[in-house]
This record gives structure tokens, sequence and C-alpha cells, in this order.
């Protein structure tokens, strides 16, 4: 699958996500569910990002690079955006394990 596919399939699953968890909150309207959608999408993206700075810091492929994002995420019990953030920041860094 090209990374094109990937992106697109990884942002449909978010929105059918989104759109089956608004089936529980009968009050959620359209609004909500686009500001959710595109929240979403900005935390994909940074998780992308980090995961190319992950790729020059580690030296290690496209593959590697977000297993170590979310073994860092995990191992925290944190988040992957959370930690995706930090990397951005430059306040972690996973040079230094």
């Amino acid at each position: 699958m090209s990374r094109a596919h990937l992106r697109t399939a990884m942002l449909v699953a978010d929105a059918l996500t989104l759109a089956i968890g608004a089936f529980d909150h009968a009050s959620a309207d359209s609004s909500e569910i686009v500001m959710r959608l595109q929240g979403a999408e900005a935390d994909r993206e940074e998780v992308h990002q980090a995961t190319g700075m992950i790729m020059v810091q580690l030296g290690v492929n496209a593959q590697e690079a977000p297993l170590r994002l979310r073994a860092r995420a995990f191992a925290q019990d944190q988040t992957s955006t959370g930690i995706a953030r930090a990397i951005i920041d430059r306040t972690t860094d996973l040079r230094h394990e």
C-alpha cells in the first residue's frame, strides 16, 4: 500500500471510529463530530512528523520508527500523540535511551 493510500485508510478509520462513538452521544451534533475529526487529523500529522524525526535521530526505517514511538508511549503510559508532541518540541529524545 502506498503512503497516500495508507494515510487515507487511517483517516477513514478515524472518521468511522468517531462517527460510531457519536452514536453513543445522542446530543452530539455534526459540528462536534467535524471538530473531533479535525483534531484527529492534527494528531495524525504530529505522529507522522515525530516518526520522521525518529527515523533521522535513530537511523531506523519507516516501519521501525512508529514502533519505537508506540513503545515509548506504552512504557510511559502516555498516548502516541503525547510522545509525538514531546519529540517535536524536543523535550523527548529517543537517542538517549
